[in-house]
């Protein structure tokens, strides 16, 4: 069995098929991860060498571990003979992950993939994130992207999560270009509320206590579109509320 490519693509040859008195072969191909159930025929085809091929995709199975390829060499009387069984390995794609720490300002945390080992190339990286306490009202996948260090990036914000704040779970999901998945734990961030800046200060343009205003300053990180404010004297019992 020879491989064309990482864990992508494997060819079963098949020599001197003849001497069998055969005709062709098909070879059975499965996966010992579930049981077998991704079970594919794979029929054969005859080069100009005079030999047998059947190719594999790993892809149509999408499961790592023990792999098993049943040689069936197809008799003139129509019958099946096994005439070899060959067994194979196909790994899992793995990586380290950092959780950044979370920044206030910004609402969020990067979430950064590296030392990623998957033969077969990388077809997508994806991160869910949840609040641990409330994982079904604030999951959110995010999809990492490739930097030029090789690595995966993923920047993870609160907006998305209702602003919730306390302890975030994530995790990792890695996909290999052979259809390969895998999913660890990559850790937790603490998420706490942003520091409120709010200034109330005299901006009176002729003399002073003519004119105030009100800054407000992160009020975005909760998700905010913008302020109200309520203003009275005690003199009067409050009976000059403004907004």
């Amino acid at each position: 069995m020879s491989s064309i490519g990482k864990e992508n693509k494997y060819q079963v040859i098949v020599k001197k098929l003849e001497l069998f008195g055969a005709t062709g072969i098909r070879v059975a191909v499965w996966g010992d991860e579930n049981g077998g159930n991704d079970l594919k025929w794979n029929n054969g085809y005859q080069g100009n060498d005079g030999a047998w091929y059947a190719d594999i995709e790993i892809a149509d199975h999408k499961e790592s571990g023990t792999y098993h390829a049943d040689v069936y060499a197809t008799m003139k009387n129509g019958a099946s003979l096994c005439v070899k069984s060959i067994p194979f390995e196909i790994s899992k794609p793995v990586a380290e992950v950092a959780i950044g720490a979370y920044d206030k300002e910004s609402g969020s945390f990067d979430l950064i993939a590296s030392n990623i080992q998957s033969p077969s190339g990388v077809k997508e990286i994806k991160f869910p994130v949840w609040l641990e306490n409330d994982p079904s009202n604030t999951l959110y996948w995010y999809t990492a992207q490739k930097q030029e260090d090789g690595t995966y990036k993923a920047t993870a914000n609160i907006k998305n999560h209702g602003y919730a704040i306390g302890t975030y779970t994530s995790h990792i999901y890695i996909t290999g270009k052979n259809g390969v998945e895998n999913s660890l734990i990559a850790g937790q961030c603490e998420v706490t509320p942003a520091d409120l800046s709010i200034e109330l200060n005299d901006v009176s343009s002729i003399g002073r206590e003519n004119r105030y205003q009100i800054r407000a300053l992160n009020v975005g990180v909760y998700g905010a579109l913008g302020i109200r404010v309520a203003v009275w004297g005690d003199e009067n019992g409050g009976n000059d509320l403004k907004w």
